[in-house]
């Protein structure tokens, strides 16, 4: 069983929330099935005989060829309906790989083989890949089952969430390439905007062989545009006025950096940054 993901802002958007809805369910507390399920063995069994034991839900089974880049062998699929939803885009699968599960589970109780994957959808949610089942929370399959209908529900908000924020980006991206125009046309120089999720970058044109570039994040653009004209302005006064050519970058944190008036050798100074850096991650 293999999605087709979509590549859509809005669809990654859905599928985050799916994926962070399925980990609220891990690890609780047990439900009604621990009286007849122990074990994955136990869980995969229901399925095989009858389908889950959920009121309003429906199971069926199919095999499955695997492809090239997974272990070789016939894949066993139980999909799982809420009758309430449409099928074809709402549903749950549990893949049982080549490795038999009963196997794993009964011999070996070693949780990096297991063979019995969890995915789902709705509608354009997706899980982003196979989470794997262990005997000690398979119930959040049945977590997830009996929330379904309430997680559909929520999805208009999450949809018109993520669209309000795409319009006031959008909003915002227009008016950063408003405001370059602008200040560009009213300083007679050559300019090119390049814009990306998070920034859009100006590129002003010094001389055939140089160029200026500026990075505008967009959650502070109304901060920087009234002081952009000016700052542009001077970086051409000072490129006219020298010979010497200077680029203007990020500080480089692993650089040797001789501070004035202080002797450090460079051995001293990467073992004090090494000091800083572990000091963080404590």
């Amino acid at each position: 069983m293999y999605w087709e993901y979509s590549d859509t802002d809005l669809a990654r958007t859905l599928s985050t929330f799916l994926n962070k809805r399925i980990h609220t369910y891990m690890r609780n507390p047990d439900g009604p099935e621990a009286a007849r399920l122990h074990s994955v063995k136990d869980f995969i069994a229901e399925l095989e005989h009858g389908g889950i034991q959920l009121e309003g839900f429906t199971t069926t089974r199919r095999e499955e060829r695997s492809a090239p880049f997974r272990p070789r062998g016939i894949h066993t699929i139980y999909t799982i309906t809420c009758d309430a939803l449409p099928a074809s885009e709402c549903f749950v699968c549990i893949d049982c790989g080549p490795s038999s599960s009963t196997k794993f589970y009964a011999e070996t109780g070693e949780r990096f083989d297991s063979s019995a994957q969890f995915y789902a959808r709705v509608y354009d949610a997706l899980t982003y890949r196979g989470q794997s089942i262990y005997d000690d929370d398979f119930g959040f399959v049945f977590r997830f089952l009996e929330h379904i209908e309430e997680i559909v529900a929520e999805l208009p908000s999450v949809r018109a969430k993520f669209e309000k924020q795409q319009k006031i980006k959008e909003l915002t991206q227009d008016s950063i390439k408003t405001w370059f125009t602008q200040i560009c046309e009213e300083l007679g120089c050559s300019y090119s905007i390049e814009t990306k999720k998070i920034h859009t970058k100006l590129y002003v044109k010094l001389d055939d062989k140089t160029q200026l570039e500026i990075v505008v994040q967009h959650s502070k653009f109304q901060k920087i545009m009234p002081e952009l004209s000016s700052l542009i302005q001077a970086y051409m006064a000072v490129f006219k006025a020298n010979k010497v050519r200077a680029l203007i970058t990020d500080a480089d944190s692993w650089l040797y950096w001789r501070e004035p008036g202080k002797k450090q050798s460079e051995d001293e100074y990467y073992e004090e940054e090494m000091k800083k850096w572990s000091g963080l991650w404590k």
